[in-house]
């Protein structure tokens, strides 16, 4: 039982007598036995390996290491997957304590899942494997924190007594918690683009009048740079904030409590994700963030943060924090007593990673660096493919080559090349993990007197380590067709990188030659020249089971793909994009781009903008009878009035037309018998459309007539619930 479960009486007792072991009961049970324990007796128990490694048994350990021998020790870690010996799926210690401080050598062995049959009983017992050791208790004060790390080599131990701890050189910190993260953290692009404050320091940030401002919150494994996507409401300084902290927390003098180390927000760092199950992965932040408390933070001299992060992403180090803490959880107090490694050849490689890293992030269009598609070049996206696999074959190949030349520097260094050595597998290399995957290959014999010459090419690189580099076809065409999307809305421009219409205020005004985007003012924040596509006047494209209206998706998709490649290429151009949305046989290319856009856009776009889209679908219903998307950013109060008056309404006219027509032939003693079938068939699936219709036309009217204001600082959660039953549920 943890601390948290003790009732107020046993808690006031377990701190009044069991200071030590006060964090969990079975920590009690051990200092008590302790306790009853004669001298020269023993103790035999069978507990939670917890105590063996956290920080919050360390006085609990150094409590038994100054006062017991442990003389055998069976660890039963849990590793994740798998069970353990005793069928259970957290990590247990048993062992064997000596009431005496004889100084006695201690024997001990590890137990671990793929080492015990579908019973959990051991294969072999003893079980010899690279952690069976015979060792002195005093080595394990040789390391910060004194965990039971019995299997650690004297080099390592060597390595926490020779050197300074990350905490002696720097500062490790956690930071804000909103305390109403609904409220107060946003998706970068559900808010106007205008009032975020990229790049500033604490002081620019209270004086830009911004309110919102790039927010460190973890995230997935990823190395060297990329997770930026969240910010956080910082206005004047975080007021709002602040005030809500107070009245939540009435009994705080100071907000300080919860939005944590202030002093370090906006400063660049080092940073880390809490959860380590697939391994560690530090990264880099600039300058302009603020951290959240599970993007835990590392501040340090500038000068020194590239030779940091080559050494934080070495394999001593993934080795060394499983020692402080085997768990899946990296600390602020674990990070700390990492030792120092100092070195400054790292730094051209660390450079060259991050240079990696951050293109391959702003490569998307979910960044907010992203300037262009790579796959919009030359005069075909077949070839831009080819030459996108070819260009992130090598960066990927480059920053694996270097990993593990880092690894090697390090190990040479400090002369480790018999403790680990420099492989890294191809699947820690955080690059391109919606884009690719590593697939395994069988080398013909024939061709191992190529290694040399296949090493000077990145697939032949690859090729020799058994591997390759598998491209995602049809994830890259869905890239291709989501930034089509947003140049036909006008958020982006085949003409002009980056951001066009980011912001509720943007107006689009178009001539012959040239594209203005103005703010309400009529100031002009955007100028393209002799456009080659111009994007829709009102950011509404209807979605139809055929072409009805002019500007529909698919036509609008097909004028894009024609502007970006040429009229000539046009075919070959629609042919790979089809065949990669899996095109059946001779079907026509805008039958699989209209079933596409019908059946599957969406649920890749929610998937994509992480359930707070940029585009939002009315949808009339299961039936797909009638949908249109609405670029957010473009949305007005009379916008959904648009859609029912220009699109719903016309196309419901337009299917009651069709169904007098086939309800015509019923009654037509000249048509066949077939025709006549057909045409019952027809009126049965166009009466259930126009049921839904008319039932979604009503909703509709009900909610253009409400004329309703958007204020993006609310975020898409809220905002799209205005809508109803209008709108796609998400």
């Amino acid at each position: 039982m943890g601390g948290k479960g003790f009732d107020s009486k046993l808690k006031n007792y377990v701190d009044n007598y069991y200071k030590n072991s006060k964090t969990d009961l079975f920590a009690v049970f051990m200092e008590r036995c302790g306790e009853l324990t004669k001298k020269d007796r023993y103790t035999s128990m069978i507990t939670m390996e917890s105590w063996m490694f956290l920080s919050s048994y360390e006085i609990l350990r150094n409590s038994l290491l100054n006062s017991k021998d442990i003389l055998s020790m069976i660890h039963m870690p849990y590793l994740g997957k798998g069970g353990t010996s005793l069928g259970i799926n957290f990590g247990t210690s048993s062992f064997i304590l000596k009431n005496s401080n004889n100084k006695l050598k201690g024997f001990y062995q590890c137990i671990r899942y793929f080492e015990t049959d579908e019973n959990g009983i051991p294969f072999n017992f003893p079980t010899i494997n690279e952690r069976m050791n015979s060792i002195e208790k005093e080595n394990f004060n040789k390391i910060s924190g004194s965990p039971i790390a019995y299997w650690v080599s004297d080099k390592v131990r060597e390595a926490f007594e020779k050197n300074k701890k990350l905490g002696d050189i720097g500062e490790a910190k956690q930071g804000l918690a909103t305390t109403d993260n609904d409220r107060f953290i946003r998706r970068w692009y559900e808010i106007n683009n205008l009032n975020i404050g990229f790049n500033l320091s604490k002081q620019e940030a209270i004086l830009s009048q911004k309110k919102w401002f790039p927010y460190n919150k973890g995230g997935e494994k990823r190395k060297w740079y990329g997770n930026q996507e969240y910010l956080v409401n910082w206005f004047n300084d975080g007021e709002e904030i602040k005030e809500n902290i107070l009245r939540k927390y009435p009994y705080l003098k100071t907000p300080d409590f919860v939005a944590k180390n202030q002093n370090y927000y906006f400063k660049n760092s080092i940073s880390w994700t809490d959860l380590t199950s697939s391994g560690n992965s530090f990264r880099i932040y600039p300058k302009g963030f603020i951290y959240d408390v599970t993007g835990m933070s590392y501040f340090i001299d500038e000068e020194k943060v590239l030779e940091l992060l080559g050494v934080l992403n070495n394999k001593l180090i993934s080795k060394i924090t499983k020692i402080l803490n085997p768990t899946f959880h990296l600390q602020i107090g674990d990070f700390i007593k990492i030792p120092y490694f100092e070195t400054i050849t790292l730094k051209k490689f660390v450079q060259q990673n991050i240079d990696i890293a951050k293109k391959e992030w702003d490569s998307r269009e979910t960044s907010w660096d992203f300037e262009t598609l790579y796959l919009a070049k030359g005069d075909s996206i077949e070839s831009a493919y080819n030459d996108y696999c070819n260009h992130w074959r090598d960066n990927f190949v480059t920053m694996h080559r270097n990993e593990e030349e880092l690894n090697k520097i390090f190990i040479d260094i400090y002369e480790l090349n018999d403790e680990m050595d420099n492989s890294v597998p191809f699947e820690d290399i955080t690059l391109l993990k919606k884009e690719a995957e590593i697939e395994e290959i069988l080398i013909p014999a024939q061709h191992i007197a190529d290694i040399e010459e296949k090493e000077k090419t990145s697939e032949g690189y690859l090729y020799n380590r058994g591997v390759k580099l598998k491209f995602d076809k049809l994830e890259l065409v869905k890239q291709f067709l989501s930034y089509a999307v947003g140049c036909i809305m006008g958020r982006y421009s085949i003409d002009k990188k980056g951001l066009v219409i980011a912001n509720s205020d943007d107006v689009l005004e178009t001539d012959k030659s040239s594209i203005y985007i103005k703010d309400e003012n009529g100031e002009i924040r955007h100028h393209i020249e002799n456009p080659r596509f111009i994007p829709d006047s009102y950011g509404i494209i209807p979605i139809t089971s055929e072409k009805v209206f002019d500007n529909d998706i698919v036509t609008k998709v097909i004028e894009f793909v024609e502007a970006l490649y040429g009229k000539e290429n046009l075919e070959k151009n629609l042919e790979f994009i089809c065949n990669a949305l899996g095109r059946k046989g001779d079907e026509k290319y805008d039958t699989t781009l209209r079933n596409y856009f019908i059946k599957d856009f969406y649920t890749d776009h929610l998937q994509r903008y992480q359930k707070r889209p940029i585009y939002w679908l009315m949808n009339s219903g299961k039936k797909n009878g009638f949908s249109a998307l609405i670029y957010l950013h473009r949305y007005e109060k009379n916008s959904v009035a648009r859609v029912r008056t220009e699109y719903l309404l016309p196309y419901q006219d337009k299917l009651e037309n069709l169904r007098a027509y086939y309800e015509r032939i019923t009654f037509d003693d000249d048509a066949s018998a077939k025709e006549k079938k057909q045409a019952e068939k027809a009126l049965k699936e166009l009466d259930a459309m126009l049921k839904e219709l008319r039932d979604y036309a009503n909703e509709v009217k009900h909610i253009a007539e409400l004329k309703i204001d958007l204020d993006l600082d609310d975020g898409v959660k809220v905002n799209y619930e205005k809508f109803g039953k209008v709108l796609k549920k998400i």
